[in-house]
């Protein structure tokens, strides 16, 4: 093997280590480690190793054709930014930048980075720790009232590690490392894992991104086809009918526009955001956020401290609210621009299922944006890390 490859596989394994210590670490070790330091330590070593050692790594942050260079804008604005706004927690400023901000961008920067043809180890190696990951809170979670509940990870979290876990699946069975047949049977535990732990919007984008591989057919030029299309509603029609009337998820989907009725103070009542349940008043209260500081925002994860008593449940309104017009302007050029690439990509139409679940699974991130927040996710760091390493090839 040549020196290359192992350096790039070391990256990988790095990454695959960051991973496994927080699966650890909040199933197994009792939240050893609160400060992040090893996650800190982990990722400080594969940013350094790739700024003195990687040229496509400085190339892939800064390149006038990259697309990361606006996720790097974003990130640097974001650090000058929570410098000065960041209050108080849990965590120390120095552990929220480096656990929340830093380690999420040098893992997406590191996969965005490598080699095209390391993508088989980078499925490979990232598939069988996402799956361990995933089996280690299968086994120390617990169900009460026929939901799952994890001690030291927020289900909702868990959603977007059950997202990258399926993607890894869908990728590796496009690329037929993997058969239809390991396909399904690796997706029942997930599938059924996102269904008790009552996440809607997890659920939609964990079936959106099981169907992706198969609606995006090998053989026609488009995504769907009429007659695959029906036999899949046909198969789904029933389980969908026995989940709605008999899960708790089933009851949250049907519950939606009247969860806020429970609330102390009904934020969005005579609103449009009404319609979104429990998560509306994030809408309504982030849209408060961003016109008392519009340009600069509030400051990352001082929602929950200024405005609402929990941390804002949306993507779009976190980027708004807490990081203001300039924060939001790198964090849409930064989509549109990926958004571009895959659209390019799917022109070329060298791999056109491939290139159609990368659209898929850009799609589930936009629609999971609006009700969950990602940027300090693991998972979707990785995930987004993959889209571009699949789309930016001119640097």
């Amino acid at each position: 093997m040549r020196l290359g490859k192992i350096f790039h596989l070391i990256n990988i394994l790095i990454i695959c280590l960051i991973l496994i210590w927080g699966s650890l670490q909040n199933n197994f070790m009792e939240g050893i480690d609160g400060k992040g330091r090893v996650v800190i330590t982990l990722t400080a070593f594969l940013f350094l190793r790739n700024i003195f050692f990687n040229n496509k790594y400085k190339r892939t942050l800064t390149y006038k054709n990259s697309i990361f260079k606006f996720w790097s804008t974003w990130f640097i604005y974001t650090i000058i930014n929570t410098f000065f706004n960041y209050t108080a927690d849990a965590l120390s400023l120095g552990s929220f930048i480096g656990v929340h901000l830093f380690a999420p961008f040098v893992i997406m920067s590191t996969i965005a980075s490598l080699p095209t043809n390391n993508l088989r180890y980078l499925l490979k190696w990232l598939g069988l720790t996402s799956y361990f990951i995933f089996i280690s809170y299968f086994i120390n979670s617990d169900i009460v009232n026929g939901r799952v509940t994890l001690q030291r990870f927020d289900p909702n979290e868990f959603s977007l590690t059950i997202y990258l876990l399926i993607v890894l699946l869908g990728m590796s069975y496009l690329k037929k490392t993997i058969t239809i047949t390991q396909f399904l049977f690796l997706l029942i535990l997930p599938m059924g894992f996102s269904i008790m732990i009552g996440s809607r919007m997890g659920f939609i984008g964990v079936l959106l991104l099981t169907l992706g591989p198969i609606l995006s057919s090998p053989r026609k030029r488009k995504i769907i086809s009429i007659k695959r299309s029906l036999i899949i509603l046909s198969l789904i029609a029933l389980p969908s009918f026995y989940l709605m009337n008999n899960t708790v998820l089933g009851e949250r989907f049907i519950a939606t526009t009247s969860n806020t009725e429970a609330l102390t103070e009904n934020h969005v009542e005579g609103t449009f955001f009404e319609n979104f349940g429990d998560r509306g008043v994030y809408y309504v209260l982030g849209w408060k956020a961003l016109t008392d500081k519009p340009i600069t925002g509030i400051g990352l994860n001082n929602f929950k401290h200024k405005y609402y008593y929990q941390v804002l449940h949306s993507e779009f309104m976190i980027q708004l609210a807490e990081l203001g017009l300039i924060g939001f302007f790198f964090y849409v050029s930064f989509n549109i621009s990926l958004l571009s690439a895959i659209q390019k990509e799917r022109m070329r139409m060298l791999s056109i299922s491939f290139n159609n679940y990368l659209l898929i699974i850009f799609f589930v991130l936009l629609l999971s944006s609006s009700v969950l927040f990602l940027y300090k996710s693991y998972s979707i760091a990785i995930i987004y890390g993959l889209l571009i390493l699949l789309t930016n090839k001119k640097v």
